[in-house]
């Protein structure tokens, strides 16, 4: 049973890394073909440490593998449901930025606000599948310190980057964003 939970979480892994690589390359070539420009951006660079810090938390828990499965202290089916659950969510929430979609936070005069999809539960589902994925992962690969070590710091980062893409959104969009701030959790359910 190891196995097969194992396979499902990495193999999420390998289908997020897909979704992220051709969304990218689709979205780049849709860019420069486009005809009608940008605009204005705005680029919150100080989000890229936000960044560094989620990766070194998914680096954490694929580093320090535990040589005893951790589905003695956790349900099975938990990684079964959280892994394949991040991929859907990431798929859904790429495909509804569409053309929006970027690795560093940033803000277009062409700019909409998606509150679409997962972006009706979430605004920043991206995260919160991410942050599955991490947890589901740690079950599977290392020991509960070390996830929860991963957890924090990969929570520390996404909060840079949350702050940075809102306050990029809230400079645009206003008193719409601000209202969508306020009845939609940011990616945890006590986060607003």
């Amino acid at each position: 049973m190891y196995e097969t939970v194992a396979a499902i979480v990495f193999a999420s892994w390998v289908a997020v890394a897909i979704v992220f690589a051709v969304n990218h390359f689709r979205i780049v070539q849709r860019r420069n073909t486009n005809t009608t420009a940008e605009g204005n951006r705005r680029v919150a660079r100080y989000s890229m440490v936000g960044l560094l810090l989620e990766a070194a938390a998914v680096f954490l828990v694929f580093a320090w593998p535990d040589k005893r499965p951790q589905l003695d202290i956790w349900p099975f089916y938990l990684p079964v449901i959280l892994a394949p659950s991040a991929v859907a969510t990431v798929a859904a929430a790429v495909n509804h930025l569409d053309i929006q979609w970027r690795i560093q936070a940033v803000v277009t005069e062409s700019h909409q606000l998606i509150r679409s999809g997962p972006y009706a539960l979430l605004r920043h589902p991206i995260y919160a599948a991410l942050l599955w994925l991490i947890v589901a992962t740690g079950i599977v690969v290392t020991g509960w310190r070390i996830t929860l070590i991963a957890a924090i710091v990969y929570i520390a980062g996404t909060e840079i980057r949350v702050r940075a893409e809102d306050s990029l959104l809230a400079a645009r969009f206003g008193s719409e964003f601000e209202a969508y701030r306020q009845s939609v959790k940011a990616y945890l359910p006590f986060v607003r």
